[in-house]
């Protein structure tokens, strides 16, 4: 305890020393790391980190209209997430001041420069998600605690806008495991935490739902998944009140299988599907697009080719057992990486372009030189069923957390320049054609003599020692 004590005299004498970069930009920058684009009316919030040879750095943008602009930061971190409230623009992420964690809050609005603005404790604190509600953000992370056990908790704190101050805060978690937040929702009546829980009473890791009201008070909670490990990596509420859960789970060869959930709090478990790859699959991002939901897997759909998948499932009560259409998504510049999209249409980093589609498509190049890039979406549909495996033995126990003792949070602005990124819009196609799968002829063979290289050695010898032994015999 005294060392969190010291730590936290040590952040407080920090924040308040003059209004300096605390880090030099680094020298050698990389490309961006994108890990999210939100698309919300007509702005494109994106965001995630600029990795450099000892550091990560976080790095956010904005898009609406004629204004364009990114942002690098000075500070080792990384952005999550963004949401629009107040007619403002928010990021949330993580930031390390002398390597100690705290949670990281970017306020941007329009024709002024980027607030930071730091919420810190006295234990370590992570940034993952927001939520606007009316003149509130609501932002969810995890606190790490050391006593009695190691762990990790969830936690959900209240900010008001207008006065730029904490209303409260709750933190909740399973006993002596850890549990992280992966995505908040607001179905019109409490506020839905999906993530990860590593109970007592759940196997390995399990997908958590919990449920609280506004004003922080914690509803209930169940945990979904199987016998194995299951991580969830997006959540999204459905028309009919049911969550679809994507994310991964470990399948019978002990690889991540990316799997595709709808569940509710009446029904239980409603749709469940896995799609194993070859290798490693993993499902990244749910989202709205019309009249269809969108999930996007990526991995190692056949042996050494790795696919960006886009799967869309109708906006119904009941869902089929196969998605209505399968595209694998390819690129001019190569496999694209999907991208976290919260709620309307997906995304898609290919290089240093970041492409949104949407009703208003577009094309974002965060370099000097932007290239015309080609999307290429290719109707798989024909080979999908291969793919799909039905899962089963999953269930759904309830009550796994409770509430915990919360810290003493603390807010303070940190006033630091921020260096700008070209940001560019980029000419780019879309070609839609059908799939269809080519067979290397040479690089099956090759393949097939590397897995058979004992067999083709062991079996020349064995015929050569039956030969010898033949001849043996026949002489004598």
């Amino acid at each position: 305890m005294e060392k969190h004590k010291f730590l936290l005299l040590f952040l407080l004498f920090v924040l308040t020393l003059p209004q300096q970069p605390l880090l030099l930009q680094p020298a050698e920058q990389q490309a961006p790391e994108i890990f999210f684009s939100n698309i919300e009316n007509n702005t494109i919030l994106f965001g995630g980190t600029v990795k450099t040879y000892e550091n990560s750095f976080p790095f956010f943008g904005i898009t609406s209209g004629e204004w364009r602009a990114a942002y690098l930061g000075q500070m080792p971190g990384y952005i999550v997430n963004a949401a629009e409230c107040c007619k403002k623009f928010f990021y949330v992420g993580t930031i390390y001041i002398y390597e100690f964690p705290a949670i990281l809050l970017v306020d941007v609005s329009p024709g002024e420069e980027p607030r930071i603005i730091l919420i810190y404790a006295d234990l370590p604190l992570f940034g993952v998600d927001l939520l606007p509600l009316n003149d509130t953000l609501y932002i969810s992370g995890y606190i790490y605690r050391y006593r009695p056990v190691s762990e990790s908790d969830i936690i959900v704190i209240r900010y008001n806008i207008t006065t730029e101050k904490i209303i409260d805060s709750i933190v909740f978690g399973s006993e002596a495991f850890d549990d992280y937040p992966k995505r908040m929702l607001f179905d019109g009546k409490t506020i839905v935490i999906a993530g990860d829980t590593y109970a007592y009473n759940v196997s390995q890791s399990d997908i958590l739902i919990a449920r609280l009201t506004p004003d922080l008070k914690l509803l209930g909670d169940m945990a979904v998944g199987g016998a194995g490990r299951e991580n969830l990596e997006d959540a999204l509420l459905a028309r009919d009140g049911s969550i679809i859960l994507v994310g991964t789970t470990v399948g019978g060869d002990g690889t991540p299988d990316a799997f595709i959930a709808k569940v509710s709090d009446v029904g239980g478990i409603q749709y469940l599907e896995a799609v194993p790859g070859y290798r490693n699959m993993y499902a990244i991002s749910a989202s709205t697009f019309n009249d269809s939901y969108i999930v996007t897997l990526y991995g190692e759909l056949e042996e050494e080719k790795i696919y960006t998948l886009l799967l869309s499932y109708p906006q119904q009560a009941y869902w089929n057992t196969m998605p209505q259409t399968i595209y694998i998504v390819n690129s001019s510049l190569g496999t694209p990486t999907p991208l976290k999209t919260h709620y309307n249409g997906f995304a898609i980093q290919a290089g240093n372009i970041l492409v949104t589609i949407t009703e208003e498509k577009k094309a974002l190049c965060l370099d000097k030189n932007c290239s015309t890039i080609t999307i290429h979406f290719l109707d798989f549909k024909k080979y999908a069923p291969a793919y799909f495996s039905t899962l089963h033995g999953w269930r759904a126990p309830y009550s796994v957390t409770k509430t915990r003792e919360k810290p003493q949070l603390y807010i303070s602005t940190l006033v630091q320049p921020l260096k700008k990124i070209n940001l560019a819009t980029a000419d780019f196609h879309i070609e839609t054609q059908q799939y269809e799968k080519k067979i290397d002829i040479l690089r099956e063979l090759v393949k097939l003599i590397e897995r058979n290289m004992l067999l083709l050695v062991f079996v020349p010898v064995v015929v050569v020692f039956f030969l010898l032994f033949y001849e043996i015999r026949r002489k004598k």
